[in-house]
């Protein structure tokens, strides 16, 4: 609040006792602390009549949730994307699993006879 250092607490501190005396420099003091405390009190006071007046609490109330529902209308819209995204994938994944059934329906009808082990099988005695 203030920038007073020790050196002008100690300035204060020897003028007063100067000025006051050594006697009555302690009851000086507690009375000073009373009407500092007072008037911590009474700003105080002011302070929260003053935002039960403005309606502080309120407004903050307001922005808070103002803040939770936009936060929450982003991530739904986040959550939107990513659905579709799932979608599409799903439908890529089917496509291509109907796509690999289709031709390997082809290559049955083909050549029936025709075992993929047996591929492998003659690949190896061909290299021997």
């Amino acid at each position: 609040m203030f920038d007073i250092g020790f050196t002008e607490i100690l300035l204060v501190m020897s003028a007063a006792l100067l000025v006051i005396g050594p006697k009555q420099l302690p009851e000086t003091i507690r009375v000073f602390a009373r009407w500092v405390a007072r008037i911590k009190k009474l700003a105080n006071e002011l302070k929260s009549e003053l935002e039960n007046e403005i309606g502080v609490e309120e407004i903050k109330t307001q922005l808070r949730n103002e803040t939770i529902l936009t936060d929450f209308e982003k991530d739904k819209q986040a959550l939107q994307v990513l659905d579709e995204e799932i979608k599409d994938t799903r439908l890529d994944f089917m496509n291509a699993y109907s796509f690999s059934e289709e031709k390997g329906n082809q290559n049955s009808n083909q050549n029936p006879t025709q075992n993929p082990d047996n591929d492998a099988d003659e690949l190896t005695t061909q290299r021997s």
